[in-house]
């Protein structure tokens, strides 16, 4: 019967596990803790825990309750527990009043109660469940406009109804692009878009003398040639690329 390998007297015990300059060991701090754990490894392992899953149904949730916090809020204005919701109505121009713009609206719906009060006009609307109040300062008193402004929720402007439509004529508002064509050639029919100012249509590609010529040439003129002109039947429309 074959028995199992003795040591000898040679054999070196094995070395002890040694802490970096008296700190405790890992099973030191689990034995005198005896199972106990701090809040922050508690928290920590169970972030850790989540799966995929439950990650994404948490930031649902987190979502969810946003989104119906802001909507409580937003139904919160102007109900009956809480206080009116401000607009301020700024009126440029004699030719309307703000006043003229609030008698306007108290006709709109006939359940509408007005009460008056100073620079304000508050609307009691039983149809939306809600009260508003209208500041209606003087546009040339800016203390007035600014402190009107610091309380509001919202801000109507009142734009100026007595004017004209201008139609432009021939030759009038030509905007003139000069400079150096890089890349692709252009086409004279297609439209321009100019960074800042919007989309043109091209009346006609002329060529100017070089500003800057590498030398100078004394008997240079000013001439611009013509070298090609949009055709009206081809020339792209702004209303058709507008709708686009």
């Amino acid at each position: 019967m074959s028995t199992g390998h003795q040591p000898g007297i040679f054999k070196k015990p094995a070395k002890p596990h040694k802490t970096f300059k008296g700190k405790r060991s890992k099973g030191q701090v689990d034995a005198d803790n005896r199972g106990r754990l701090g809040v922050r490894d508690i928290t920590k392992s169970h972030c850790r825990s989540l799966s995929k899953d439950e990650r994404r149904v948490q930031a649902s949730h987190i979502r969810s309750n946003k989104r119906k916090l802001a909507l409580e809020r937003k139904r919160a204005l102007g109900i009956a527990g809480a206080p009116p919701i401000l607009s301020t109505i700024l009126a440029f121009g004699s030719s309307g009043s703000s006043l003229e713009l609030i008698s306007r609206l108290s006709q709109c719906d006939e359940t509408i109660f007005r009460t008056d009060g100073h620079n304000v006009a508050y609307f009691s609307v039983p149809r939306f469940k809600s009260r508003i109040g209208f500041l209606t300062p003087q546009a040339t008193v800016i203390d007035d406009v600014l402190n009107c402004l610091k309380v509001r929720y919202y801000l109507i402007f009142s734009k100026i109804c007595n004017f004209e439509r201008y139609l432009l004529q021939d030759g009038i508002c030509t905007l003139m692009a000069s400079g150096y064509v890089r890349g692709p050639a252009w086409n004279v029919n297609r439209l321009v878009h100019i960074q800042g100012w919007g989309d043109f249509r091209v009346s006609s590609i002329e060529a100017e003398p070089d500003p800057h010529p590498l030398k100078q040439a004394h008997n240079q003129s000013d001439r611009r040639t013509v070298l090609t002109v949009a055709s009206v039947d081809k020339q792209e429309s702004l209303l058709s690329e507008e709708k686009c």
